[in-house]
């Protein structure tokens, strides 16, 4: 035998969802969301479980929520053993598992308006995503109001982006959603996200032109500027700086 490190104050995790459920007695519902395999998923599993229960003093059920196929793998099957050679399970944890692709359609479309947008990665083929999308939006336009529409639009529309090609996507979905894009703060978050990263990236591909390969101070301190309008103050110097240091000089 031999000693090993018995502290585990070095453990970090944060669950995906958990939420409170007010029956009498109360619970946790564990939610994990998976759109790409992960094979040390289960351990975490057990590991969010318990120390959920721990924090919370409540017991806690966990479902995974598989987004996509390529998410699945064989194991996943609802219950992680752990035993001895020859021996019984010493720990038995069992979960949930949700397949998001078995499911009918109309799970989503009649359910609560927040789960309305997974319909489309349901067991729906390409042929049926118009009518889909259709109900969709009757749902939508009755029931939520412009900001929320933009944000479940938006949410649609990143979700759609797991299983189908963006062609497809951006043809069902125009005139649909942007009419209430700009209220949605999902999506213009998104938008000044990709202005930032189009505009570092128009920082860097000129400057390497003009002055060389930039530092690796240079790239840190791009990095760390969001704001859009002060990345469109540096695209304006690009012309009159001589070297990285002058047009960074003045972030």
């Amino acid at each position: 035998m031999e000693i090993v490190d018995s502290d585990l104050s070095a453990v970090t995790s944060a669950a995906d969802r958990v939420l409170r459920i007010l029956d009498d007695p109360a619970w946790l519902l564990h939610l994990e969301l998976q759109s790409s395999r992960n094979l040390t998923l289960l351990t975490n599993l057990l590991l969010y479980n318990t120390l959920l229960e721990r924090r919370h003093g409540l017991s806690v059920r966990t479902v995974v929520v598989l987004l996509r196929q390529s998410a699945d793998f064989p194991e996943m099957v609802g219950v992680l053993q752990r035993q001895f050679t020859g021996e019984p399970p010493y720990l038995t944890f069992r979960y949930e598992v949700i397949r998001l692709w078995q499911l009918p359609a109309s799970v989503f479309l009649n359910g609560g308006l927040g789960i309305v947008l997974l319909a489309p990665l349901s067991a729906v083929t390409e042929a049926e995503l118009p009518a889909v999308i259709g109900q969709m939006e009757r749902r939508i336009s009755l029931e939520a109001t412009p900001a929320e529409a933009g944000t479940l639009w938006t949410a649609a529309e990143i979700l759609m982006g797991l299983r189908y090609p963006k062609t497809l996507t951006n043809s069902l979905l125009q005139g649909i959603h942007m009419m209430n894009m700009e209220d949605s703060v999902t999506y213009m978050a998104i938008v000044e996200k990709g202005m930032v990263r189009a505009r570092r990236d128009d920082i860097l591909r000129q400057g390497r032109k003009k002055f060389g390969a930039p530092s690796e101070a240079v790239t840190t301190l791009l990095a760390g500027i969001d704001e859009p309008h002060r990345l469109a103050d540096i695209v304006d110097r690009l012309q009159d700086a001589s070297t990285w240091d002058e047009l960074l000089a003045l972030t």
